[in-house]
């Protein structure tokens, strides 16, 4: 849906592959984030603390 959606925009096929490369490199480095926090400090704690930033 999102390279549709992206391309019906007006982006180009290798500029649609570079946004997504870029949402899953943020996305698995946010995942590491959490799982550092979350074994640093009680995965509770983690899941408080997560709720707090929404």
């Amino acid at each position: 849906m999102f390279v549709i959606f992206r391309q019906q925009r007006g982006f180009y096929a290798g500029q649609v592959a570079l946004l997504q490369t870029l949402l899953y490199l943020v996305s698995g480095l946010a995942e590491v984030a959490t799982g550092v926090i979350a074994d640093r400090i009680d995965r509770r704690a983690s899941i408080v603390i997560g709720q707090g930033w929404n």
